[in-house]
């Protein structure tokens, strides 16, 4: 009997919905999207935040020095990083480092722009000692550093250009071509997974320049002597630009709150818009349907049960709403993260109950009204066709 009932209701469901499929289809877009998009404000926000904890980690170091001409930091923030926007003298930096106690560890970096089919690349070189250290805590596949005519290949460029292990890849790099060969791919949970990685001065010497850097990552320590350190290595250093790891981060967490207030009010008036639509659908639906509520209220079908029939349809709707924008939203997700910030958002089931909430919601509370109309719903009315 139970089972009867439930074929009996889904077949009226069913078929309800396919009756207007053009107001059913919009009604699902306009659910999909409120529903990707708080899928989005939740987990995009808790994602960036994961990931420049893994950056901070990554790093090794605890300070940035660069030149004043450009921004130190993450290549996934600081989209200028080229090789001639401005040279650290390795040379001086390293006496004055050697002689200071508190610097335990310097590595300098080398950032240069090339092109793979046109397409921009961004090369790092590093130091071997300095790389072996921090890379300790990554993860790679493959040879751990490059030797002469070969490259490590972050995680993201592997895969955005579908680069293998093994594979001979062709750069230019100014009027130079050269052949590279992919020997490891490099997850470090940071801007590395968008370079390639190569010795710093096998780079230096594909440009043209000798004992210059980009940028240097120092290890300080004590850390309580951070500060400290600071202060003296900018009075003997006026041109340099000097920042902590955790400016670092704190200037990207303040990105991150603005994106997620942008994210925020976004979704909100995708939710109040999707709102008015359901209620005026649903009205839309109730008036057209005005004989067959008759109908059914003459037979001994009660408001509530005729109600919850509307109300059936509506959730139905919204099932297959919230799944399509729980999907969607993480591909929304992985893409900003990724373009934004270099960040990759592990995909995770938790926050799939947000997606049902949004879309049950909005189906729910924009209903109530609208469905009001059921109860003023005469039978003997209806059936002398008035």
């Amino acid at each position: 009997m139970i089972v009867e009932r439930l074929r009996w209701l889904l077949k009226v469901t069913f078929k309800s919905l396919a009756r207007k499929k053009s107001r059913t289809f919009l009604l699902m877009i306009s659910l999909t999207l409120a529903s990707a998009l708080s899928t989005v404000f939740l987990v995009f926000p808790r994602g960036a935040r994961m990931g420049l904890g893994r950056e901070l980690r990554a790093y090794g170091a605890n300070l940035i020095v660069s030149p004043f001409s450009q921004e130190a930091g993450s290549a996934g923030l600081s989209l200028g990083l080229v090789a001639d926007s401005g040279f650290l003298n390795i040379k001086a930096l390293k006496k004055y480092f050697k002689q200071n106690p508190l610097v335990k560890e310097a590595n300098f970096q080398l950032l240069a722009r090339g092109y793979y089919q046109s397409q921009p690349v961004t090369f790092l070189g590093t130091e071997r000692e300095a790389f072996q250290n921090a890379s300790q805590f990554w993860k790679i596949e493959g040879r751990s550093w490059p030797e002469k005519g070969e490259v490590l290949a972050g995680s993201q460029i592997a895969k955005r250009f579908g680069w293998k292990i093994g594979q001979q890849v062709g750069f230019e790099m100014g009027k130079k071509k050269f052949n590279l060969k992919i020997v490891g791919i490099a997850e470090s949970g940071s801007f590395e997974e968008s370079t390639l990685l190569l010795d710093r001065e096998a780079l230096s010497s594909w440009l043209g320049v000798n004992d210059v850097a980009s940028q240097v990552l120092l290890r300080v320590e004590p850390t309580s002597k951070i500060d400290f350190f600071e202060k003296e290595l900018k009075n003997d250093f006026p041109e340099l630009k000097i920042l902590t790891l955790q400016q670092v981060v704190k200037r990207e967490e303040n990105i991150v709150i603005k994106v997620e207030m942008l994210l925020f009010l976004v979704t909100i008036f995708v939710m109040v818009a999707t709102s008015i639509s359901v209620a005026n659908t649903t009205s839309i639906t109730v008036v057209e349907r005005w004989r067959e509520i008759g109908l059914l209220k003459s037979i001994g079908g009660s408001n509530a049960f005729v109600t919850g029939l509307f109300l059936l349809e509506a959730c139905f709707l919204a099932f297959f709403a919230s799944l399509a924008g729980f999907f969607l939203g993480w591909v929304l997700t992985e893409a900003f993260a990724l373009s934004v910030f270099s960040l990759w958002v592990p995909f995770d089931w938790w926050s799939m109950p947000t997606s049902f909430l949004a879309s049950f919601s909005i189906v729910l509370v924009s209903s109530i009204w609208p469905l009001r109309l059921i109860f003023r719903v005469e039978p003997a009315l209806v059936l002398k066709g008035q």
